[in-house]
């Protein structure tokens, strides 16, 4: 579950989502304008991202931006 801290930061970062292809994407952080997160969606429909939060919580506001962007919000 998302906290309302999460929502705002995905809602932040939304608008500078790079697409790398139609599973791959790479978002910037909310906090370090220099450093990226790369989003995946794997095979079996499963979102995962390479940033610490979401290494521990297996959540991440990083998905939920792409989720966003794909209307799944």
């Amino acid at each position: 579950m998302m906290s309302e801290l999460q929502m705002q930061k995905a809602k932040k970062v939304v608008k500078s989502i790079t697409p790398v292809d139609d599973k791959t994407w790479i978002l910037p952080s909310s906090t370090n304008p220099k450093q990226t997160y790369c989003v995946s969606l794997s095979s079996e429909k499963i979102f995962t991202c390479d940033c610490r939060g979401y290494t521990y919580t297996h959540n991440c506001y990083h998905v939920m931006a792409i989720r966003i962007a794909r209307g799944e919000f």
